[in-house]
């Protein structure tokens, strides 16, 4: 009998043990379902909140866009066609004094002014810096005639009294634009230039253009 229990006792194991896995199989199916509707909820609930979100900021983003487009609808009402205030004396006389070239279809303004008390034939050529124009040696203006026998100050397209179209300005532009008005008063030598600003850049790139000119540069750098 004893070989008999031993057999029962090794197909009793068997059977627990085939049990034992069934029950096993069955609980990691059911964690893995737990885990699924967890994550499920996890993401229903994160879409909720994000839902809830948008829809809290969706009236105020649309507000602040009305009100945004009214705004500038307004202020363009306003002053589209609102009249340019009135110069000061100043710069009314400054304007006077200029002169004005065609570059591209723009008018371009420059000042020009001699002083034939100087014996020396030499050239002043001003060019300005951002966001400014010729006017800023407005105050050093009489005693550069005192030194030079002509001064020549433009505003660069987009500045001062020059036309301000919506275009796509860059430092070579405005470099031919100069070369330009060099070609229309027809100056070629004796230049001394004194640049500011961003009118040191054009400098630069007025002799990187005319590499067989000479010049005389001083540039004013400001930070």
């Amino acid at each position: 009998m004893f070989p008999d229990r031993v057999e029962d006792y090794k197909n009793h194991l068997k059977h627990s043990k085939h049990h034992l896995q069934r029950e096993s199989e069955e609980l990691r199916e059911l964690l893995q379902t737990k885990r699924k509707k967890l994550a499920e909820v996890e993401a229903n609930s994160q879409r909720t909140i994000v839902s809830r979100i948008i829809e809290f900021l969706s009236p105020l983003y649309r507000n602040a866009l009305t009100l945004s487009v009214l705004s500038v609808a307004i202020v363009y009402a306003l002053f589209a066609n609102y009249p340019e205030p009135p110069l000061s004396p100043i710069l009314f006389q400054w304007r006077q004094m200029g002169k004005t070239f065609t570059y591209k279809n723009y008018q371009i303004y420059y000042l020009d002014q001699s002083n034939e008390n100087i014996t020396v034939n030499d050239l002043l050529l001003y060019l300005h810096g951002f966001p400014t124009s010729s006017y800023d040696i407005f105050k050093i203006f009489p005693q550069l005639r005192k030194k030079f026998r002509r001064i020549v100050a433009p505003d660069f397209l987009g500045s001062g009294f020059s036309d301000k179209p919506y275009y796509n300005y860059n430092v070579n532009d405005q470099a031919q634009l100069v070369m330009k008005l060099m070609d229309t008063i027809e100056v070629y030598s004796n230049i001394h230039i004194l640049a500011h600003d961003f009118g040191d850049t054009v400098a630069q790139e007025l002799m990187r253009l005319n590499r067989s000119v000479e010049v005389f540069v001083i540039m004013i750098e400001t930070n």
